[in-house]
């Protein structure tokens, strides 16, 4: 990793209990599985974005319980994001990113305009944190 890393305290999960590191994609508005991402592609629609390799640093999530369904499907077809980190805790996306065996990292004090500044994200449960590096 980079020396210019930030790291922020989380609750993280990850099967496994292994480190998982990648390209950060930052989603400033609240997103939906359902509507917002198409999962047959596992782009989201309004920024033409692909999830497929990427960790997924938002805000937060919105929606119905299909989300977590999404998030399964996604897994499925290997469209899926490597992680998920998000500032605002939602149960869907939890029971989702647990049923896909998806790591996640709920971080309260996460600072987009930090994330947004990243080339490399991590998701590190052994310690707790996630580390975001320019």
């Amino acid at each position: 990793m980079s020396n210019a890393c930030v790291e922020l305290k989380a609750k993280v999960w990850s099967p496994g209990n292994k480190v998982v590191e990648g390209a950060p994609l930052v989603v400033e508005e609240s997103i939906s599985f359902l509507g917002d991402v198409d999962p047959e592609r596992g782009v989201i629609r309004s920024i033409g974005a692909e999830l497929r390799g990427r960790i997924l640093v938002a805000r937060g999530f919105r929606g119905s319980t299909v989300g977590s369904y999404i998030l399964y499907a996604m897994s499925k077809r290997g469209v899926a994001p490597k992680a998920i980190v998000f500032r605002e805790l939602d149960p869907v996306v939890v029971a989702g990113c647990v049923a896909s065996s998806i790591p996640m990292a709920w971080c309260p004090s996460l600072d987009l305009s930090i994330a947004k500044n990243a080339t490399l994200a991590a998701v590190d449960p052994r310690n707790s944190v996630v580390r975001l590096c320019s």
